[in-house]
């Protein structure tokens, strides 16, 4: 049962008037499209948008990254021809900057809690929310709630705040309240919890493996908080919890276990009764194969809502979707009553926000504060907490300066990232990094130069003639910096050797010459590079983060992060 007055929505009757008053004049077609979020790939042309909005009658919008500019002018259009006003969400899971371009960039979840500052945890929900309003957005798929209790997980590494169940919980409520005082619409993410399996359900479903008992003192505990805080939406995740799913239906086979998108028993259950989540379940994105992967499209469409999700995230073409629908509906799977139950949260969260009043209509006098100086300090700040000494058996390599280490090589780690996680803007190797602290290191007054692998020479060898000479080696560098960046999205966020036979590439040399080791997106990185003495993490490779590592470096400023993750990823040989 739905209580509209009752947390999250607190509604007043004018508002429930407005509810039952648009549910009974919409057509089907209507109430279909309220359920799906739909995309726009930045097409800006007005007749574009009119007939898109015709076609779709869509409840949400989720876009690509543009100006602030144009996703205003965007925004503003989406609302104008749309008969109900729109839910518009951004990801601004590490700041403003998954609302527009230009946007501030606060950090990471993990970058955040590096800092030990809930403080940064707080803006991080503020800023975000404040510039994705400018732009005008109301709802937030943040924060990201999920532990980081995998090293293998290659999705989740950055994006969660830590592997302790009671960071995450201090972290995530300190975010989801500068988005509450930012008046933007959160989302929890990624229902029941994401972490334990080493899988992306980007890619394949995934499943949480924890007991009831350890799903209790760990997710539960957060979500519990969520709820309790006033969380406005938690998105399903395609990720299983067996565990649950037996316990609440004994009859439960193997091949019956479902993820959390799809799983009645999860989200009814579990979510509704359990945990008393009175608000919006929304799907994660629905064409990830760790949902279609399950049934064919047309069922999942029914049984999602049927599980107890209310959006769609996402259509996959209008046209089949609607069709889908409208069979469920005419066979009995899918009920007009789950349909209307359904469209009174959606509804219910633009009541809260009162966008049936016209106070959607965004004005351009918010834009200054998008990537504004006060943010952009507030980022500089948090970089400069966050960089982490996270291992260091060499507290004598410190400080790096020209007088004990002159000649320097930058050794970037090549690190394949797929195509299309570069057009998300997921990290793609660290030759830009290596040009940039070059030719930093060398202003003051190093003698650095970046390695170039012997693959690259026209000079082919087998595979044992890349060994190099140690004596030459040691006397041509006095210091070696390795950096990776490669971290979320993919399969994997494991280091890639292009020479493993003996070339420098590889730091198998650590007992010949001093070797810091450098991630600038991974803090897991240990395991592939056991062997070197020092690590620094630095979570992400802005511009104000490669220069408070230069600093760290040469001594200049101390190492003040902390460590949200083992990183030591519980492996022995990673400790010496």
């Amino acid at each position: 049962m739905i209580s509209l007055k009752s947390k999250p929505f607190y509604l007043k009757d004018e508002d429930i008037f407005w509810i039952e008053n648009t549910i009974g004049t919409m057509t089907l077609d209507e109430k279909i499209g309220q359920l799906f979020v739909d995309h726009n790939n930045g097409d800006l042309d007005e007749a574009f948008i009119r007939n898109r909005t015709a076609l779709t009658h869509c409840g949400g919008l989720r876009y690509m990254n543009l100006s602030p500019e144009e996703i205003l002018e965007q925004n503003n259009l989406y609302q104008k021809h749309s008969r109900i006003p729109l839910l518009v969400a951004a990801n601004i899971e590490a700041g403003g900057n998954g609302a527009c371009k230009g946007g501030t960039l606060v950090g990471s979840e993990i970058k955040v809690a590096a800092t030990a500052d809930l403080e940064y945890a707080y803006q991080l929900g503020y800023i975000g929310g404040k510039e994705a309003k400018a732009v005008g957005c109301n709802m937030a798929f943040t924060p990201i709630v999920d532990i980081s209790s995998n090293w293998h997980n290659p999705i989740i590494s950055t994006r969660t705040w830590s592997d302790h169940t009671q960071t995450v919980l201090d972290c995530s409520r300190a975010c989801l309240r500068g988005l509450q005082d930012a008046g933007i619409l959160s989302t929890a993410k990624h229902f029941p919890g994401d972490g334990v399996d080493e899988r992306d359900h980007h890619y394949s479903t995934t499943v949480n493996t924890l007991s009831c008992e350890e799903w209790d003192d760990s997710f539960g505990r957060i979500y519990q908080a969520m709820i309790d805080d006033g969380a406005d939406a938690i998105m399903a995740g395609h990720i299983m919890l067996p565990a649950y799913q037996k316990k609440i239906n004994p009859d439960t086979k193997s091949e019956d276990y479902l993820p959390a998108s799809l799983c009645r028993e999860l989200l009814t259950n579990l979510l509704r009764e359990k945990l008393g989540f009175n608000g919006l379940i929304i799907t994660d994105a629905s064409h990830m194969v760790g949902m279609t992967g399950r049934m064919s499209r047309k069922k999942l469409l029914a049984t999602a809502l049927n599980a107890g999700c209310d959006m769609i995230l996402f259509f996959n073409d209008v046209e089949e979707d609607f069709m889908y629908i409208k069979e469920s509906i005419s066979d009995g799977t899918l009920t007009i009553e789950r349909i209307d139950n359904a469209l009174r949260r959606i509804l219910a969260l633009k009541a809260k926000l009162k966008l049936y009043t016209g106070s959607w209509e965004t004005t351009g006098e918010g834009l200054r504060t998008v990537g504004c100086n006060k943010h952009l300090q507030i980022a500089k700040a948090i970089s400069e907490k966050a960089v982490t000494l996270a291992k260091n058996l060499q507290p004598e390599v410190f400080p790096v300066t020209p007088e004990r280490y002159r000649h320097i090589l930058i050794m970037p780690v090549n690190t394949p990232t797929p195509e299309f996680a570069k057009l998300t803007g997921a990290p793609s190797g660290a030759e830009n990094i290596a040009v940039t602290l070059r030719n930093r290191l060398n202003t003051l007054g190093f003698e650095a130069e970046i390695f170039v692998s012997p693959l690259k020479s026209e000079d082919k060898k087998n595979a044992y003639e890349y060994k190099s000479k140690i004596e030459e080696f040691k006397s041509n560098y006095d210091l070696v910096l390795t950096i990776a960046n490669c971290g979320s999205f993919g399969v994997t966020q494991r280091l890639s050797w292009d020479t493993p036979k003996g070339g420098f590439e590889v730091p198998w040399y650590v007992y010949e010459v001093p070797v810091i080791f450098i991630s600038f997106s991974s803090p897991f990185h240990l395991p592939d590079v056991s062997q070197v003495k020092t690590l620094i993490n630095c979570y992400d490779s802005e511009e104000s983060t490669i220069s408070a590592v230069i600093d760290r470096l040469i001594g200049k400023a101390d190492f003040t992060g902390k460590s949200p993750v083992d990183v030591f990823c519980g492996l022995p040989d990673t400790r010496i």
